[in-house]
């Protein structure tokens, strides 16, 4: 990131807590702030100067009780949602639902002039007052993108199924350089036959040191190769599935699998299906449901279940007893000593020995994409010669900020500080 972006972004954040007050006045909604000294961030990136970092979040709308098409009833970021909407209606912002952009607009100059809409098989023009402002997420759900830009493959997204990378596409077609294509924040978890989305594992947040992670991930031979709870365990924990073994050819570890005993199965749900889009599915509590619909393979012995996952319809898995024997027995080991070649947390683990045994291939998830249409400190979309692209912005996730890692929190505080960006330099456009 050049240097130029960094304090004016940080400023952004800092402002997030007093404009989200502001709006709270229209709903009664209660804004809450999380210092670090609560324990927020215990466990994450620990660079000089994290303890300066806190969370401000939508707590609480009262007679709000979330939306029915995402299985999260109180996060802080569907209040948020909310909290935006009703300003939306309050103000009578014109919107227009299942009306997908085309393309852009631009004159004969290259100066972006308004947007090619469809609705109903109708397409027709949306000419801009002052600029375009593109706001539309990431590549989640773009085989095609992520097959571009991605090492791994292949991805499953938790996203909605619309997020097709259209505002990257459109942005490209008039001349915007990209950024970070390959910055996926995400982690592992499940790509089940019944639901098009994918479920990521529960453990979201910044690590907690002290809660335990009863299951170990193990490669298609059925070695252990991770810290399967990095930092931020929903950020960087696919990375380590992505490695290209050329002596295969292949990729040893996608999929990989989850492995953990009896006691692990009682510790909780190994997932956590978020039901965005509507795609809503309950998690038994004890995993028994999904042992039953054979999502999670079940067997007496390591043996037995190694040969399960090898007998995997459409699997080129070459696991063999003896392998993932070793690899438990070592991790038992591990467990009892507390010291990790992978540098696990201590406080995380547990012995994988009481029968019976349970697996189940696992997948590198996106939760959401940081890559997109560079932008300066004006959030104006730039080309590859760093010159903006006249009356076009864009805000949020496409062309995030963030290039290698990701503050937790952030995406969200990045959608308020850029939009507030870029629609104030917008509307100071002279009209096109």
């Amino acid at each position: 990131i050049d240097s130029s972006l960094i304090r004016p972004f940080a400023e952004g954040l800092a402002e997030n807590e007093a404009y989200l007050t502001e709006l709270a006045t229209i709903n009664r909604a209660r804004i809450k702030v999380m210092s670090s000294t609560q324990g927020l961030f215990e466990g994450v990136y620990p660079f000089p100067g994290q303890d300066s970092f806190y969370n401000v979040r939508v707590a609480e709308i009262p007679g709000f009780r979330g939306y029915p098409w995402v299985q999260q009833t109180q996060a802080a970021g569907v209040n948020t949602m909310k909290l935006v909407f009703d300003h939306v209606e309050k103000r009578s912002i014109p919107k227009h639902l299942a009306t997908p952009v085309r393309r852009l607009i631009t004159d004969a100059d290259g100066v972006v002039a308004g947007a090619l809409v469809e609705k109903s098989g109708q397409r027709f023009a949306i000419g801009a007052r002052k600029a375009v402002i593109l706001a539309c997420g990431g590549f989640e759900q773009s085989t095609w993108l992520q097959k571009q830009y991605l090492q791994g493959l292949p991805f499953y997204s938790m996203a909605p199924l619309t997020h097709t990378g259209d505002g990257i596409l459109m942005a490209q077609k008039v001349g915007a350089a990209l950024w970070h294509m390959w910055h996926v924040h995400g982690s592992y978890g499940f790509k089940l036959p019944e639901f098009p989305i994918a479920f990521r594992h529960p453990f979201g947040g910044s690590r907690n040191p002290k809660r335990i992670m009863p299951w170990i991930v193990v490669d298609k031979f059925g070695y252990r190769y991770m810290d399967e709870y990095h930092p931020a365990a929903q950020d960087t924990n696919h990375r380590p599935m992505e490695l290209l073994d050329p002596n295969i050819p292949g990729y040893p570890r996608i999929p990989s699998f989850l492995v953990f005993d009896e006691a692990g199965r009682k510790r909780g749900p190994i997932a956590h299906p978020l039901a965005i889009g509507g795609h809503v599915y309950d998690w038994s509590k004890d995993n028994s449901r999904e042992i039953k619909k054979g999502w999670i393979l079940q067997a007496s012995t390591l043996k037995e279940l190694a040969k399960r996952v090898k007998d995997l319809p459409e699997n080129d898995c070459l696991m063999e007893a003896e392998a993932l024997e070793a690899t438990v027995a070592g991790w038992n080991d591990i467990a009892r000593i507390g010291k990790d070649p992978f540098r696990r947390a201590p406080g995380t683990m547990s012995p994988i020995q009481e029968p019976p045994f349970y697996a189940i291939p696992t997948w590198p998830i996106i939760t959401n994409t940081q890559g997109g249409p560079v932008h300066n400190v004006r959030q104006q979309v730039l080309d590859p010669f760093d010159e903006p692209i006249p009356h076009l912005f864009s805000a949020g996730e496409l062309g995030s900020f963030f290039s290698h890692l990701y503050e937790l929190g952030g995406n969200l505080g990045e959608c308020l500080s850029s939009g507030r960006v870029a629609g104030r330099n917008a509307a100071a456009e002279v009209s096109v």
